[in-house]
């Protein structure tokens, strides 16, 4: 989603004034991240799904790959009984340097300079932290798949690489969520 600029009223100073700029402290940025990831979001199941799926579809869209699926999957841990939800796309995939420079700045987003996708205020991403207190991220770009964790430590969200490797993969990103026990049982 393209957000135009919006044009500035004209208006006059008289006198002289000090200007201050707005800011974030880092104690502040902990509560808006906090603020962006657990309280955005009131029905937090639906904004998952809405959150993801247009994601998703914003991947194929920015690569024009309308011909190619995109899939949410359920699955059950046979080991630990676990049930999750996986959102998997093949779009161009998330490169370590866009998950350092981009994804993992709240707030930053490439989808405003063009009218292609849905997203475009970078928050959308992070989602599943407003349900869970990690998210699992697999993505391929180009041959090189690399495994993160998205998880809070407190308020403050932090993205560790767990594994990178070379691989016949396709781009694409699989973002996967464990379902809480509670909202699956009766």
């Amino acid at each position: 989603m393209r957000l135009d600029n919006v044009e500035l009223i004209e208006t006059d100073e008289i006198g002289d004034f000090e200007t201050v700029k707005a800011g974030l402290s880092s104690d502040s940025l902990e509560f808006i991240l906090d603020a962006l990831t657990d309280g955005l979001y009131q029905d937090k199941i639906t904004a998952i799904l809405r959150e993801y799926t247009s994601n998703m579809e914003d991947a194929i869209r920015v690569e024009n790959k309308l011909d190619k699926p995109y899939y949410i999957i359920f699955n059950r841990d046979i080991d630990t009984n676990e049930l999750w939800v996986s959102f998997k796309d093949h779009g161009s995939g998330i490169s370590p340097d866009f998950m350092k420079k981009i994804f993992m700045n709240w707030g930053e987003s490439t989808r405003r300079t063009a009218n292609v996708g849905i997203g475009g205020f970078g928050i959308g991403s992070k989602s599943g932290l407003s349900y869970q207190n990690e998210i699992y991220i697999t993505t391929t770009v180009d041959n090189l798949t690399s495994e993160y964790i998205l998880y809070k430590t407190g308020r403050l969200p932090e993205l560790t690489l767990l594994n990178q490797y070379n691989s016949e993969e396709p781009n694409g990103t699989t973002i996967k969520i464990q379902i809480k026990e509670a909202d699956y049982t009766t």
